[in-house]
C-alpha cells in the first residue's frame, strides 16, 4: 500500500508540472499574441496619423473651441500650428549683414540683433530674463528664397501648393490673402504668410515686443 500511495504522488506531481508548463505556454502565447497585436494597431495609428496629418480646416472652423483655435478674419486664417508651420528654422542668418541696436527697457540695455539683405530683414533677442534662456524672432520679413535654408516652402510658390502641404483640401482656399500661425495660445509670436495672385508673396515675422523698433 506504501508503494501504491507513493506513485499515486509521483503520478498526481507529473500531471500537474504538465499543467503548469502548459499553462506557461499558453500565457506565453498569449503574451505574444497581443504583442504582435499592440504592434499592429501601433502600425495602423501611424499609418492613419500619417494620412490625416494634414490640418481638416472646415472642421477646426466649425468648432469654436477648435485644436488649432483655428479662426477666419478678414481673407486671413490664423491658427496655433508652430510643429507644423515654424520657418523661423530655416532663415539662412549667414545670407544678412549683421548689425546692433541698443535698447534701453526698465533700467536695462538690451541688445537685438539686426540682420539686413536689401528689403529682407530679420530681428532677434536673446532673452536671459527666462528659464530656460531663449532666441526670439522679434521681427522681419523675407522677400528671397535665397534668405532661406532648403525648405517645401518657397517664395513664390503657388498658394495651392502651399495649402497642400499642410491642409486638406477646402474651398476656404479661395477666401484668404494670408495666413498667420502663432507660436502658442499666448500669441507671444506669430509668422504671418502672405499671398498674391495666388503666389507667396512674403514671409512676415512678427511678436509682442512692443519696446523694439519694428522697422
Amino acid at each position: 500500500m506504501k508503494y501504491i500511495f507513493y506513485i499515486s504522488l509521483i503520478i498526481i506531481g507529473f500531471y500537474s508540472s504538465r499543467k503548469a508548463d502548459d499553462k506557461n505556454t499558453n500565457n506565453i502565447l498569449s503574451k505574444r499574441q497581443i504583442s504582435i497585436e499592440n504592434k499592429e494597431k501601433i502600425s495602423e495609428n501611424k499609418s492613419t496619423q500619417t494620412i490625416t496629418s494634414k490640418i481638416n480646416i472646415d472642421e477646426a472652423l466649425k468648432d469654436k473651441y477648435n485644436t488649432y483655435l483655428a479662426f477666419l478674419e478678414n481673407a486671413n486664417l490664423s491658427l496655433c500650428s508652430y510643429d507644423l508651420f515654424d520657418i523661423t528654422e530655416k532663415i539662412n542668418f549667414s545670407a544678412f549683414k549683421k548689425t546692433t541696436e541698443t535698447y534701453t527697457t526698465f533700467g536695462d540695455k538690451e541688445i537685438v540683433n539686426v540682420y539686413r539683405n536689401d528689403s529682407s530683414f530679420v530681428k532677434t533677442h536673446y532673452n536671459s530674463s527666462v528659464s530656460p534662456n531663449s532666441l526670439n524672432i522679434v521681427c522681419g520679413h523675407i522677400l528671397s528664397n535665397e534668405l532661406l535654408k532648403p525648405s517645401k516652402v518657397k517664395i513664390g510658390m503657388k498658394k495651392n501648393d502651399f495649402w497642400t502641404l499642410f491642409f486638406q483640401q477646402s474651398e476656404i482656399i479661395n477666401q484668404i490673402r494670408s495666413i498667420t500661425i502663432y507660436q502658442d495660445e499666448t500669441g507671444e509670436a506669430f509668422t504671418t504668410y502672405k499671398f498674391k495672385n495666388d503666389r507667396l508673396i512674403e514671409i512676415e515675422f512678427d511678436s509682442d515686443y512692443d519696446w523694439i523698433n519694428k522697422e
